[in-house]
């Protein structure tokens, strides 16, 4: 039967762990708390322990060392969390400011469960943060403990409580509950609305303290019709979670301790799994001892119970290594089983009831009808030999097309790329080479090598140069991407951005404030994901040959994209075929996307463990290419671009670019309600990938997008004009908001207003890009 030892002193506990070679189980408590179930032998200094207590893990102890070193952990996380950790084992007083109130921890055992206690006068419940001097002797959180910095809160703040009385706290632990299904916790009201007897208007949509958005009624059926779907799966992933019936409203088997309701806090921080790094829309698991945070796929992946007398397992979470392997806790000496999570949920069960009537009331209208078939020219495949040629089979649209807004909304519902031909008009050589040189030459940047894909820091001036000067010898084909690095471009440039808002075509979908770019609708206290403009500065490459390498390996983009070329050029006296376009696309459909995957691994030789599309690394030359389609029939869109040519991309669609003249361009992602499925798939593969990828992490919150598109619909929540300027806005420019509605409405009885072809004026674009400079990890 293992046995409890205690000790008069750290340097008592010292000498035994230094002195003792054999593996063992200990509790480390001062004498004066010893345990009333323990009973002392004839010497007074080893207890039985009860078959029924589990005890922590030596091994993490033993590492220590004497108490005169440091903590090996103490050192990794600062001397304050370090002795906080190792105080949880047993009951220390507080050693704080004197005249404050002494407080004790209690043990806490790794099979112990979390509990529940009302509030009482006998009950504290946490007001401040794990750091404050009130709790420094108990465990921390982990955004406590790591101090992440900004968006990373305390998160046992306003939900642990502890048993109180005039000297101490206890804790159990214990949880303050906030049931999910407590009408009053939520006002909302459980009116539908039928859509389709919403009459048709034009409407401006504020989104609290950021922009507004130009809209009609039909703009916002047709949104809530195509993504009602999507979101209906969502929230039947909640519902399933929670072991919930949305049909019956009632809970299909009583839990163990009630899901708990915790809305976000109104901070601008992005909420991800801490193992996972995929976005916490709603329902997700906190570790009662440490907080750590995940989503439902990895809490299916922690072990229901621990088995102490593993080895391999406990040699795994005790290891410094695999300091966040998900079945190791924080709590030192512990490790994470499903019984000693709580369950989360932002939105009541009221809220997410209310908004699954609503999509079922939308789901009643039947789906939406599919676009007839575009004027795109045909190709017969079967003759379709000369894989270096423009593809033509793709919709191509120039300023003279005749309805270009239907052509293109009619590929766009059938997940195919389109082109505008030549919108960008004239920019005052603000993107040539020479002008950055000589505005931006004196800055560092990172250039990236086409060919090895590795990258270098290089001034801007000596990138450029390369374009310019003849006698620069290039020995290698370079590119300056996601330049700046930030979301910075209007500030940086802003100049070039105008150019490029005024150059984007169907700015409907692709500005920042379009109606049908759903990300619009994320409210201030949400970080939207940065989608850019971004530039990308590339040499003239070749894919010519076996070993064509091109400039941008074949990927796919988290979500849609437009990329508008905005400057191309080539060496004086070089030699350039007639004709020869300035850079060249392939683009593949959804629908092939798993025979490509399988025709890159077996081409390039990719491990089963790796992405060959999510890598970046591969570039289909034509004679792949060719193979592809003789092989497997899979044909893409053979795209040439050229200066103010915008190439629309739908999410899920993989794509490759090769430059053949030195070019800038300029590009930005949207979302768009035709494709999110796509999204969502796409979410789901980043998810996989391995934690070292860099693509990994959930940058686009695709299910809170879509959970704000559906919660300020004003089919949903109809309003007056003036209820949509007050309120929730943040109260700035009033006398120019109250014009600028009055310009809207005289647009509107003038006949003028189209919210398909609208670009917003007077935005106050600055808010819009500002807030997403910074990306945080929860």
């Amino acid at each position: 039967m293992p046995e409890l030892v205690a000790f008069d002193s750290d340097s008592d506990l010292a000498t035994f762990l230094s002195a003792t070679t054999k593996r063992c189980t200990i509790i480390y408590t001062t004498r004066d708390e010893q345990p009333n179930h323990f009973s002392s032998n004839a010497s007074g200094t080893r207890w039985q322990q009860p078959a029924t207590i589990l005890s922590q893990v030596s091994d993490s102890i033993r590492a220590r060392g004497s108490s005169n070193k440091k903590d090996s952990q103490a050192e990794r996380l600062g001397e304050k969390e370090g002795n906080a950790l190792r105080n949880e084992r047993g009951s220390i007083e507080s050693e704080s400011d004197p005249n404050a109130k002494r407080f004790k921890t209690s043990l806490i055992h790794p099979d112990e469960l979390p509990d529940v206690l009302e509030m009482g006068e006998s009950v504290h419940l946490q007001g401040n943060t794990c750091q404050h001097k009130t709790y420094n002797k108990f465990n921390k959180c982990k955004a406590c403990i790591r101090k992440n910095g900004k968006g990373d809160f305390c998160r046992f703040r306003g939900i642990r409580v502890f048993k109180q009385d005039a000297e101490h706290l206890s804790y159990g632990p214990y949880f303050y509950p906030a049931p999910i299904d407590d009408p009053l916790m939520d006002p909302t009201d459980d009116t539908i609305f039928d859509i389709d007897n919403e009459p048709d208007s034009d409407v401006l949509i504020k989104v609290p303290s950021r922009h507004r958005i130009y809209s009609d009624s039909n703009l916002e059926k047709y949104i809530l019709r195509s993504t009602a779907p999507v979101l209906k799966e969502i929230l039947e992933t909640e519902f399933a979670c929670l072991n919930y019936d949305p049909i019956g409203r009632k809970f299909l088997s009583k839990p163990r301790i009630a899901p708990f309701l915790r809305p976000t806090e109104d901070k601008c921080a992005r909420h991800l799994c801490d193992e996972c790094l995929t976005s916490l829309f709603n329902v997700h698991y906190s570790c009662s001892v440490c907080a750590k945070e995940v989503c439902h796929t990895c809490f299916e992946g922690i072990p229901d119970l621990i088995d102490l007398n593993d080895e391999d397992f406990l040699s795994r979470i005790n290891s410094p290594r695999t300091r966040d392997f998900l079945e190791r806790c924080l709590g030192r000496g512990k490790a994470h089983c499903k019984s000693s999570f709580l369950t989360i949920s932002k939105y009541s069960l009221r809220a997410l009831n209310n908004m699954y009537a609503q999509v079922l009331s939308v789901l009643e209208k039947g789906p939406l009808e599919m676009p007839p078939p575009s004027t795109i020219p045909s190709i017969d495949p079967s003759r379709y030999t000369d894989f270096s040629q423009d593809s033509q089979n793709y919709t191509r649209i120039t300023p003279t097309t005749m309805n270009p807004d239907d052509l293109f909304e009619a590929a766009w519902k059938r997940g195919e790329t389109a082109v505008y031909e030549g919108g960008a008009g004239k920019t005052g050589g603000r993107w040539s080479a020479d002008y950055f040189m000589e505005h931006f030459g004196h800055e560092t940047a990172h250039v990236v090598d086409c060919e090895t894909k590795s990258g270098v820091d290089m001034p801007v001036s000596d990138f450029f140069r390369y374009w310019i000067d003849p006698s620069w010898e290039r020995t290698a084909i370079l590119k300056l991407p996601d330049w700046p690095s930030h979301s910075d471009f209007k500030h940086k440039f802003p100049e070039h951005f105008a150019d490029f808002k005024n150059a984007v075509p169907f700015p409907v979908y692709s500005s920042f404030t379009g109606a049908l770019n759903l990300v619009a609708r994320l409210p201030a206290n949400h970080l939207p994901p940065d989608l850019g403009p971004k530039m990308y500065n590339a040499f003239g490459s070749s894919d010519e040959g076996k070993n064509g390498y091109g400039t941008t390996p074949i990927h796919l983009d988290m979500a849609d994209a437009v990329n508008v070329m905005m400057f191309a050029s080539s060496l004086p006296n070089a030699y350039n075929p007639p004709n020869r376009p300035a850079a060249v696309w392939d683009i593949y459909p959804r629908k092939d996307l798993k025979t490509l995957r399988d025709f890159l691994r077996a081409e390039f030789d990719v491990d089963a463990s790796q992405d060959p599309v999510h890598d970046q690394f591969y570039y289909l030359d034509a004679a792949r290419r060719e193979k592809l389609y003789r092989v497997h029939g899979v044909l893409g869109w053979r795209i040439f671009q050229n200066v103010g040519d915008a190439v629309f991309v739908p999410a899920g669609c993989a794509h490759q670019v090769c430059n053949y003249m030195d070019c800038v361009k300029a590009a930005c992602d949207f979302v768009s309600p035709e494709n999110l499925s796509a999204c969502v798939q796409l979410t789901s593969e980043f998810r996989a990938l391995s934690k070292t990828h860099r693509r990994r992490e959930d940058l686009l919150s695709l299910r809170a997008i879509l959970w704000n598109v559906w919660e300020s619909s004003p089919l949903f929540a109809p309003r007056t004009n003036e209820e949509e300027g007050g309120g929730e806005d943040d109260g700035e420019d009033d006398g120019e908001d109250d014009g600028e509605d009055d310009n809207f409405k005289e647009q509107i009885m003038s006949g003028k207003s189209n919210a398909r072809q609208a670009v917003e004026t007077d935005q106050d674009e600055d808010e819009v890009l500002e807030e997403g400079i910074v990306m945080v990890s929860a």
